[in-house]
């Protein structure tokens, strides 16, 4: 129990747990409405400490079965909580999902992004690379079985990206500057933004925008990629080495690919590879 503990803290992934249950936390009922609290045309209905994990950031909410569920992140506790808000008087902590150790332990990055998959029963998750040249302990993407949301599970890590064939580097750590995931193309509320199909696009700083086919989820597999060429000069005091840091990416419903780098202007790009969702824009 103690080693299931150990590998889940403060990250999603455990490659030796990969169908094992992640989160330990037994279920709780709601906590005492603080006082103290000033309001205007609002009322505190319900309040849940989250077995002290205060600090939480970025919710999302899934009706199943008749039970609401309501996920959140935390930025100083390395997992994200379930919440069964079914009765919002009496909130109750159903898990808590430990990620680090073994995966990295730096605050609210530890898992930076979680992109619900609804429509499959799946999350997409992952953390942010902090430290530069892999000063730190491993980042990691993932997908998790949320069929029965009280008893997620890891299914699947995403592999790690390798450099170019001739790189004059033998791995993205040594190319310098941050390596590791970062964002996902998230703004899938938005009509104008392609939805998730069997393709997550991710960038990952220094080794560009990653593309992983998810068709299978047990098994997802790198099938694209992208890296903005060595720019000239470092137009911020970050990174320290002179590298590529490619942040953001949106993926429009033409198919067209948006990928914002720190050193870079904006570039527009366009998957040519296997499972191209076909464009809906009308």
């Amino acid at each position: 129990m103690n080693m299931l503990k150990k590998c889940l803290r403060r990250g999603l992934s455990c490659a030796a747990l990969a169908l094992g249950v992640v989160g330990l936390s037994a279920p709780g009922r709601g906590d005492p409405i603080p006082p103290g609290w000033a309001a205007r045309n609002m009322e505190p209905v319900g309040y849940s400490a989250m077995g002290d994990r205060l600090g939480a950031f970025k919710m999302a909410i899934r009706k199943v079965n008749g039970r609401w569920y309501l996920y959140t992140g935390h930025l100083w506790h390395y997992g994200w909580s379930i919440v069964d808000v079914t009765d919002p008087k009496d909130p109750k902590l159903v898990k808590f999902i430990d990620f680090s150790p073994p995966f990295l332990s730096a605050g609210a990055q530890s898992v930076h992004t979680a992109l619900p998959l609804w429509d499959r029963n799946l999350l997409f998750a992952s953390s942010e690379a902090s430290a530069e040249r892999c000063q730190e302990a491993l980042n990691f993407a993932g997908l998790i079985d949320n069929a029965d949301p009280a008893r997620p599970r890891l299914m699947s890590l995403f592999p790690l990206p390798a450099p170019p064939p001739g790189a004059p580097y033998r791995n993205f750590c040594e190319k310098g500057g941050r390596f590791g995931p970062h964002n996902v193309n998230q703004e899938i509320h938005l009509p104008d933004v392609e939805k998730p199909g069997n393709l997550i696009y991710l960038t990952y700083f220094t080794a560009g925008l990653r593309v992983f086919d998810i068709k299978d989820p047990l098994m997802p597999v790198e099938t694209g990629w992208f890296i903005p060429p060595q720019p000239a000069k470092n137009v911020g005091p970050l990174p320290k080495d002179l590298v590529t840091q490619t942040e953001d990416v949106l993926v429009d419903t033409r198919g067209y690919v948006y990928v914002a780098d720190k050193n870079w202007g904006l570039w527009i790009t366009r998957y040519t590879g296997p499972d191209q969702p076909a464009p809906t824009d009308r």
